[in-house]
């Protein structure tokens, strides 16, 4: 993220506002020139030259009232802090918008852009009036009385100096409007004339000469991203400039009402780290008496300092501010391995790091009087930057750091240093005994940087005490210590790995282990931008972490570990929100620290199907290494029967200790650790999480919660050995079986989510049915015309539900009989078809052949392939459209610069699409599953259930998964393996389906048959009622017959043509696939 504007930005804003002052006296000079003339000289002029000096005076004044108007309307009683929050976020600032790049890039209509068309519509017509002006010239001059009549020379005169005057004010108004342009050619000029003749670097313009696009490590769309951060902020300092260009950080911080700009717009972040450590002595005589002038200057450069490091360091929203539900959701950003990265900038944690700013805090906490604000606004500081620790060292170094070193070398030394070590331990030390003392009232206002610093926040929100603020740092640091011991733990499944090399490969082994740590590195949640929870992979390698973990980690788990401080963690979680002065974020921070110490964490972005106990990392260190395992085993147990009371009304659910993650925490604790003797509890402690989900529908975070907890409870349902108990539990609960049938469906509705939370199962099973048996079901599965949202969670809800049924305890039976409840075995299969709709779940194909055809070799295409791969509209819209009137406009990529293949590269291989095609695999594998197992154990289904409809709606789906090719995952994530193992269960599930349903649907094709229509039968009967319409979804039935046959042929073939040559692959085949190719040719015969 690019959370500072740079020096260059700023000289760049602040010789635009020279031009713009410069620009607005020439317009007054305009005004009286023309103003004098009309006056002196009116009565010599001919009406041409009258009428337009006239429409000359009105345009500028006109011009000048109307740009006055639209400053006051997007900034009228506003300070320039919440311009800056409201930059390309508030729709007072955006009047619209359109896409190019096929919708891949949003260009917005704001101030900038109006501004400058209103400027460049009244220099055109100035230049008009103008030379109309400029013609009058000879016709004064030329008049008979000329020579004679010194009012015609005056006149005369005064039309060149009008003219000079209007062509000055013309070019002044050019330049502001293409001031971007100018600025940008002339830095490039600039740079060329500094390599080839050696310019000195003290011209203010050569310092920073070098354009973005050419730094190195930044992926195109982090590139863009950032230089449209920064041209965002450059508009919010060119209001600060031109209201207050004389107030210093401390003055804009103090007037909020006015400015309110931290000090990070003013100073770097090594600047005010320093100026907290020079003003370090005036810390400790605060409370003493006397007023000295080093007192006051500490009482307003340290508060203001610490105040801006805290906005820094704070979570912070993402670019994607929709996917976010509430700001109590941010709180527990770093609880979701999806959005963990992007808890705060970590450009600010990088300077923060360099400008030694732990040591800097440290010596705040030890200099400061016991009850002082400071100390509060440290720990907080401490709280947020470290727990980014381990994000920086996967980051690419910003513009103008290469000349300093490598980012990851910066930060891993940092983290294998014995002294940043010893700061650390210090520190945890200081905060556990802050945590454990009583004495830790005090509390001050802390706000969100995207809020207003004046506006009352709420009471949890807002006043933030010692002991929260000591608690939230412990949390921090525990949790980058734990993503660590993870990142190096965490290995490679063999079934992810690529195909093996043969021996004639061997001379490319090294580039292909390259190739697969690249691989593995896009599985990683750390490995993507933190611009965007669903953001773009970064080109940088797997840090390694060994030294830091001997070094750093250790030292961090040397604290953690001890049994004084796991005792006071433990009363912290124990306690609850009604206690007095304990917020309750420090319960949740308790608890978030028990959980980084002894969960096994989830470091990809996906589960990729793997078990908490199987597959992820070990806990960073278990509950038998404590002097009194037993005690802090019981005081869990304890603490998980206090979570899962069934009596917890839902607005307990966020922000105390019954809240969602931190009810997640506990059951990922009791699983890691091995405390198996309260699963039921601990199951109905995250039924209760999946019932949030179904009060809070919608945001993405709040799936991501949702899918982490349905596969947290399973983790718990396969390694419990009370699985009849699980089943029946999770059978009752409105979070168990009749939430997952809803998460079963790729939209779903919030009323309906709502509405059948714990009602009658027959009247949900029976509202549910009326949906789905719609014969319009494609288009309305569980879905009302208002309030349907996507839903993410079908492929978490399909495993688990595909777990519980395939269990082979006696306690399976929780499933009800097909006679009882035959609506729920309807409503599941409905659910199930629209999972394997292939044509609906269109998944983008792999980059590297988009990419690919892109970088082929020039030589063998016509010109004409280059006038649309030039991306002509992106490149006028990004490169001219947008630098208009812009004063910070800075371009993101050169002229020519050949972006085609970095857009389509960027835009496919996204962690959104690569979640999204890995979810539809999976979930098409489970799907194929449960229908396999229902089918299997209840035959019966077949001959009651499967009438007209259920097979119209079942059977195409299951036969286009088998005779289709099924979209793949990217190739960028190299997990071919594993794909080809899924697909081919996929393969055979789906062939044992179709033998179990196939008599069936013959059955009923020859008891009701069906003529073939021709395809203007077909059109004709779109068009007529409902009974015909169910006619012509059964025709479907009979395509699907067809395309099975001739793939039954096929294969017969096939199997044909490999016994004659030996086929290795005639072993290979599936019994399956035969069977069910022997009975395709027995029933078509028949």
């Amino acid at each position: 993220m690019s959370y500072k504007i740079s020096p260059s930005v700023k000289r760049q804003v602040q010789m635009y506002r020279y031009v713009e002052v410069v620009e607005s006296g020439t317009g007054f000079l305009v005004l009286t020139v023309l103003s004098l003339g009309v006056g002196s000289f009116g009565p010599d002029m001919s009406a041409r030259i009258l009428w337009t000096c006239l429409a000359l005076v009105l345009l500028e004044a006109f011009s000048k009232l109307l740009r006055g108007f639209i400053h006051k309307v997007y900034f009228h009683g506003m300070s320039c802090a919440q311009v800056a929050r409201g930059q390309g976020s508030s729709y007072r600032f955006i009047l619209g918008s359109f896409t190019v790049l096929d919708g891949k890039i949003r260009s917005t209509f704001a101030y900038v852009a109006l501004s400058a068309f209103v400027r460049l519509c009244a220099m055109v017509a100035q230049l008009i009036l103008g030379v109309f002006l400029y013609k009058a010239i000879r016709e004064v001059k030329g008049h008979p009385d000329y020579h004679k009549d010194w009012s015609k020379k005056r006149l005369h005169e005064f039309l060149i100096v009008t003219c000079a005057v209007l062509l000055l004010h013309s070019v002044l108004m050019g330049a502001l409007i293409f001031f971007g342009l100018e600025y940008a050619l002339l830095r490039l000029v600039l740079g060329y004339l500094k390599q080839l003749f050696g310019l000195p670097r003290r011209c203010s313009i050569c310092r920073d000469t070098k354009p973005l696009h050419q730094t190195a490590n930044f992926p195109f769309w982090e590139r863009l991203e950032r230089t449209r951060a920064e041209m965002q902020m450059g508009v919010t300092w060119y209001v600060h400039y031109s209201r207050h260009f004389c107030f210093s950080a401390v003055e804009a911080h103090s007037h909020k009402n006015e400015c309110g700009l931290s000090g990070h717009w003013f100073h770097s972040v090594k600047e005010l780290v320093d100026m907290v450590r020079e003003n370090l002595p005036g810390l400790s005589d605060e409370n003493s008496a006397g007023g000295g002038k080093r007192r006051r200057a500490v009482a307003k450069k340290v508060p203001m300092a610490l105040a801006s490091l805290l906005e820094l360091s704070v979570q912070s929203k993402s670019s994607d501010c929709e996917l976010s539900a509430a700001e109590e959701m941010l709180d527990h950003m770093q609880d979701l391995p999806q959005s963990s990265r992007c808890r705060h900038d970590v450009d600010a944690g990088l300077d923060f790091a360099r400008a030694h700013g732990y040591l800097t805090m440290l010596q705040v906490i030890k200099c400061s009087p016991p009850r002082s604000d400071d100390i509060i606004l440290a720990a907080s500081i401490l709280a947020g930057f470290a727990s980014g620790l381990s994000v920086l060292p996967w980051q690419p170094y910003p513009s103008g750091c290469e000349r300093e070193g490598c980012r990851q070398h910066c930060i891993l030394a940092m983290l294998e240093d014995d002294d940043f070590r010893y700061i650390t331990v210090d520190l945890l030390h200081d905060f556990h005994r802050r945590i454990t003392s009583s004495d830790c009232a005090s509390t001050i206002t802390i706000a969100r940087p995207w809020t207003d610093h004046f506006t009352a926040l709420t009471a949890n929100d807002s006043r933030r005490s010692l002991r929260a603020a000591a608690a939230s740092a412990l949390s921090s640091f525990a949790q980058a210590a734990s993503d660590i011991q993870a990142h190096l733990h965490g290995h490679r499944r063999p079934c992810t790995q690529p195909k093996p090399l043969s021996a004639s490969d061997g001379v490319k082994s090294r580039d292909d282990s390259d190739e697969v740590d690249k691989a593995y590195a896009r599985r990683l949640s750390n490995g993507y931008t933190t611009l965007s929870p669903l953001g773009w992979p970064l080109e940088t390698g797997n840090p390694d972490f060994h030294v830091a973990k001997d070094v750093w980690v250790n030292g961090v788990l040397s604290v953690l570990m001890k049994t004084d401080t796991v005792d006071a963690l433990l009363e912290l979680a124990s306690k609850s929100d009604k206690s007095e002065n304990l917020s309750c974020y420090v319960v949740a921070d308790a608890i978030r620290t028990l959980s980084a110490l002894w969960s096994r964490r989830m470091i990809t972005w996906h589960r990729f199907d793997d078990r908490l106990l199987e597959h992820f990392p070990p806990p960073m260190a278990s509950i038998d290494e404590l002097q009194n395992p037993d005690s802090v085993r019981e005081r869990l147990k304890a603490l998980v029967k206090l979570c899962s009371e069934p009596q917890v009304h839902p607005r307990f659910l966020a922000g105390t200790v019954q809240s969602v993650l931190t009810k997640l925490h506990l059951a990922k604790i009791l699983i890691s650790q091995g405390i198996r003797d309260v699963d039921e509890a601990v199951a109905e402690m995250l039924l209760q999480c999946l019932c949030y989900w179904r009060r809070a529908l919608g945001p993405r975070d709040v799936d991501w919660l949702a899918c982490e907890t349905i596969e947290t409870l399973r983790d718990l349902f396969v390694t419990s050995t009370q699985k009849s108990e699980l089943q029946l539990l999770i059978w009752k609960s409105p979070g168990g079986v009749n939430c997952l049938r809803l998460m079963l469906n790729h939209r779903v509705s919030v009323m309906r989510a709502v509405r059948f939370y714990g009602s009658d199962p027959k009247l949900f099973d029976q509202r549910l049915l009326q949906d789905l048996s719609h014969p319009q079901m494609e288009e309305q599965i569980w879905s009302s015309d208002v309030g349907t949202l996507e839903n993410n969670c079908v492929a978490a809800a399909a495993g688990l539900l595909a777990e519980l049924i395939k269990s082979p305890e006696k306690g399976s039976s929780f499933l009800p009989e097909p006679s009882v409840k035959p609506a729920f075995y309807r409503t599941l299969f409905f659910s199930l078809s629209s999972i394997l709709d292939v044509e609906k779940m269109q998944i983008h194909k792999d980059s590297d052949t988009a990419s690919s055809s892109c970088c082929e070799d020039s030589a063998s295409r016509p010109w004409t392939f280059y006038v649309p791969n030039f991306n002509l509209i992106a490149r006028f819209v990004l490169l001219f459209w947008e630098s208009l009137g812009n004063p910070a406009w800075r371009p993101a990529f050169g002229l020519f610069e050949n972006i085609n293949s970095s857009l389509n590269e960027g835009a496919e291989n996204r962690m959104e699409h690569f979640e999204r095609a890995v979810n539809f695999l999976l979930s098409t594998r489970y799907a194929v599953m449960i229908a396999d197992l229902l089918l299997t154990r209840h035959p019966e289904l077949v001959q009651n259930q499967f009438d007209r409809d259920l097979v119209s709606t079942c059977f195409p789906p299951f036969v286009r998964l088998l005779t289709t090719s099924i979209p793949r995952l990217q190739a960028c994530l190299k997990l071919d393996v594993w794909e080809e193992g899924i697909l081919s269960e996929i393969k055979h599930g789906v062939a044992r389906v179709l033998c179990l349903i196939l008599p069936q649907v013959y059955r009923l094709q020859l008891a009701a048959p069906l003529q073939s229509l021709s395809s203007k039968d077909s059109r004709a009967k779109l068009r007529t009622t409902d009974p015909i319409n169910k006619e012509l979804s059964f025709y479907n039935v009979s395509l699907a017959l067809d395309h099975l046959q001739k793939w039954a042929a096929s294969e017969c073939l096939s199997t044909k043509l490999e016994v004659s040559g030996h086929s290795i692959r005639t072993v290979e085949r599936s019994i399956d696939i035969a069977n069910l190719v022997d009975l395709v040719e027995k029933l078509a015969h028949s």
